[in-house]
């Protein structure tokens, strides 16, 4: 009589310890499969558009810039920009319409030349998750060049309200 409690005391005891294997691996695969999810980050390629071409700038320091409203985007003009007109006043930014676009500025800073360094600028735009993520790199070879003396790159980009990331080849990232 021991001998058959203890026989089904052993199958109950194996039951309900394949019973929690089989829930310990239905969790595993569940988070498994929520960990794989976050892991294919999507990512949306952003339109952009220079809206300045290179011209009389003063930025002699290496950086990047975001500017989302027109008092910003004046100030920033009138710090450096450095073409006048013939009454003597610094000639006015482009045209952005701040409630819909954004502009993106960087800047390579004095010791630097496209022509000696080789070409970097913006390569692409793109929304990954919740960020805007600007990919600097270098240009294939362009031929001849215009030497710049403090290289910059000005572009406009749908005003978005995310925080911005720079990656690459980024002017003043250590």
């Amino acid at each position: 009589m021991e001998w058959i409690v203890l026989s089904i005391n052993r199958e109950r005891m194996f039951a309900a310890s394949h019973f929690i294997s089989v829930i310990l691996l239905a969790g595993i695969a569940i988070l498994s499969c929520q960990s794989s999810k976050n892991m294919a980050i999507q990512s949306k390629p952003i339109d952009f558009r220079n809206i300045e071409e290179a011209g009389s700038y003063n930025v002699n320091q290496s950086g990047t810039w975001i500017i989302k409203n027109q008092e910003e985007w004046m100030e920033w003009w009138q710090e450096y920009w450095n073409r006048f007109s013939g009454t003597g006043e610094k000639t006015p930014p482009p045209t952005i319409d701040f409630e819909n676009k954004m502009v993106i500025v960087v800047h390579w800073g004095e010791g630097y030349s496209g022509c000696s360094n080789g070409v970097n600028a913006i390569q692409r735009i793109e929304r990954i998750e919740d960020s805007l993520n600007v990919v600097v790199g270098e240009l294939p070879d362009l031929g001849p060049c215009d030497m710049e003396v403090y290289p910059i790159q000005i572009v406009e980009v749908p005003a978005l309200d995310l925080p911005v990331k720079f990656t690459g080849a980024v002017p003043g990232k250590d």
